[in-house]
């Protein structure tokens, strides 16, 4: 299965619009057509924000799941030199999550390494890792 038909597939059984998946994933409806046709390629980021959305309505379906998982397969956020990797929460961290990728997708790539850098720094101050 392609990723554009993936992408398709996941909206439909949600019975979502282009409109709506966009509106709720900080894009336009013109985007998500272009990667459903499959004639623009989404960044990394952006997958993974479909990863989150669709994990916290549910897959309904087997061919939602395949196409979740055709997603997950696809799934690596680059930025710089260095792979990030996120592991699907459930509660509420998904949703904090979720709000943090959206943040990080609006970001430049020079936004994205100082982002990384200060994450990194707020990980080595105990009170923040409790």
């Amino acid at each position: 299965m392609e990723l554009c038909d993936a992408m398709r597939i996941l909206r439909k059984e949600s019975k979502i619009t282009q409109r709506e998946l966009a509106e709720s994933l900080g894009t336009t409806p013109q985007n998500i057509s272009l990667y459903e046709k499959g004639e623009r390629k989404p960044r990394e980021e952006f997958i993974h924000l479909l990863v989150l959305f669709y994990h916290e309505r549910g897959i309904t379906s087997r061919e939602a799941e395949k196409a979740y998982n055709e997603l997950m397969q696809h799934l690596s956020i680059k930025a710089g030199n260095r792979i990030i990797w996120v592991e699907h929460d459930t509660g509420e961290n998904t949703e904090l999550t979720f709000e943090l990728l959206s943040k990080f997708q609006q970001l430049n790539n020079t936004g994205k390494q100082v982002a990384i850098d200060r994450v990194t720094e707020l990980t080595e101050i105990k009170r923040y890792t409790d």
